[in-house]
């Protein structure tokens, strides 16, 4: 019985958890194309861009964890804190398959996880 109802949550919960990656990878490619394009433009240095890097991964992070907030209604800095976590981890996978390893997360990790959840966990407290 208890089964039956995990896998009934599972069903339910899964499209909003995939549309809520999806559209926040959407928005970082966009995010991530307008700065390729401001740093072709401007010749922006590495300090800058290493900043609206960051800045990306607060923003869609804020956007997705404040979606799941509104969506959810209960536990919502929980649902934030999730979809932030969620979000990192799909990074990660990506890196590994791409890089075969942790390269470019090397130095980084952990302050990356702490963007991502944080930022999520603050748009679920907000929404």
């Amino acid at each position: 019985m208890e089964k039956n109802r995990v896998i009934n949550t599972i069903k339910k919960e899964a499209p909003l958890w995939l549309f809520s990656l999806l559209a926040a990878y959407i928005v970082t490619g966009l995010m991530l194309f307008l700065l390729a394009f401001l740093v072709y433009q401007f010749h922006l240095g590495e300090k800058i861009v290493d900043i609206a890097i960051i800045v990306v991964y607060v923003v869609v992070n804020f956007l997705t964890g404040f979606f799941m907030g509104k969506q959810k209604k209960v536990k919502k800095y929980l649902m934030g804190l999730a979809v932030g976590t969620a979000y990192f981890a799909v990074l990660v996978l990506v890196s590994l398959i791409c890089n075969h390893g942790l390269q470019d997360f090397a130095g980084n990790f952990f302050t990356t996880l702490a963007i991502c959840a944080g930022a999520g966990t603050i748009g679920g407290m907000l929404s």
